[in-house]
């Protein structure tokens, strides 16, 4: 059965369905470390649980990631923020005026973690599942650094909810996901259409797996980092090889337009094999030690130790040193940290409003700089 994490994947590319015997975790760092944090942000959720411990650097201690226990700490805290802020603000009933505390407090009552779910297409876990009798909600933690589209993921646990506890009656299901490391909450609501429509492209994407393997519809691209063909992937390896072909033999700031842009699709097939080639490397590291390279050298991690400044004991010493206009420069202020510290200082139902007017004050007082960036990305047009 498909995983839910691999919806996406599946339905981009409906070869990755098919069954590899190469293990491309191995155990990885990164994994126990994804796992550890899971765990943490389930009890959390659930202090009734099992590793429900007073103090939550001996819980880091118990789920193993020790070692990287600042880290772990840090998730641990953004989580704490985020799930307050999410049992205060959702799930609003689109249907009705907004619930009230009361109806919000009880709905959250509700909410279990790491809901193991099945049906005839997936089998995975919930990191949060809360329900009543007109609406369903599921919440899924990410923890890592960069931010990728994770609907169909939600919307396959949706359809494994839908299936074990029917139909919602308000015909609503609402998918949220929290970004611990991006400080970003993101929510949207379902309809059983939505669901329907989702499973159908699941169906088709399993039954195109099944095809021939000369009949086979590769789709390289940016989803070939999650794949587990991407080391041996004929679709993959073969634009790599025509990226590889075309780049060495051309100068690519004599190509017209057209010719330069016909290429992105192959450029971004070989970055995607390259990053997987380093990922890969990384863990064979980590699992034996070394890698032989020639003669006399391997591959080996080397350990560096980066010092960093403790902002709290560290004010006290700075102010005997140097002006307030002196620090300025030295700081750089995460704004999202900062209003939700802002926030955890109001009452419950005025953390927003707390929020909005000390933003406004900071923009009186000139603290406020907008800045505009670019970056080059795919937009369709309407």
């Amino acid at each position: 059965m498909l995983r839910p994490s691999k919806a996406g994947l599946a339905i981009s590319c409906p070869p990755s369905l098919r069954p590899t015997e190469v293990n491309h975790e191995h155990g990885s760092e990164a994994a126990v470390f994804g796992s550890a944090c899971h765990r943490l942000q389930a009890i959390l959720v659930d202090p009734k649980d099992e590793l429900a411990l007073t103090d939550i650097n001996e819980a880091v201690s118990v789920v193993g990631v020790e070692h990287l226990i600042d880290d772990a700490l840090y998730i641990v805290d953004q989580t704490k923020r985020a799930w307050e802020w999410v049992q205060q603000t959702f799930p609003q009933d689109r249907t009705k005026e907004p619930l009230s505390d009361f109806e919000r407090e009880k709905f959250w009552d509700t909410a279990i973690p790491e809901v193991h779910l099945e049906n005839e297409l997936y089998s995975g876990t919930a990191d949060v599942v809360a329900r009543d009798n007109h609406r369903t909600v599921v919440l899924d933690w990410k923890n890592g650094r960069r931010w990728y589209d994770a609907e169909a993921q939600l919307l396959s646990y949706l359809d494994m909810l839908r299936d074990r506890y029917g139909k919602a009656r308000s015909g609503e299901y609402i998918a949220m996901t929290v970004w611990t490391r991006l400080g970003r909450v993101t929510d949207k609501t379902y309809t059983d259409a939505d669901i329907d429509n989702h499973r159908h492209r699941i169906k088709e994407a399993i039954r195109r797996s099944q095809l021939p393997p000369n009949e086979l519809p590769y789709s390289p691209g940016d989803n070939c980092t999650f794949c587990p063909h991407n080391l041996n992937c004929p679709g993959l390896n073969a634009m790599a090889r025509g990226a590889v072909s075309k780049l060495g033999t051309a100068d690519v700031t004599a190509l017209s337009t057209e010719e330069f842009v016909a290429l992105r699709p192959q450029v971004k097939a070989l970055e995607a094999v390259i990053k997987q080639y380093k990922s890969t490397e990384k863990a064979l590291v980590s699992k034996l030690g070394e890698l032989p390279v020639r003669d006399g050298v391997v591959l080996r991690a080397v350990e560096r130790n980066t010092r960093s400044i403790i902002p709290g004991p560290a004010w006290e010493v700075i102010q005997l040193h140097i002006t307030p206009d002196e620090f300025a420069p030295c700081v750089k202020i995460n704004k999202g940290d900062l209003l939700d510290a802002v926030a955890a200082r109001a009452p419950r139902g005025k953390k927003q409003a707390a929020k909005d007017d000390f933003m406004n004050e900071l923009r009186d007082a000139g603290a406020v700089r907008v800045s505009t960036s670019a970056r080059i990305e795919e937009v369709v047009l309407d």
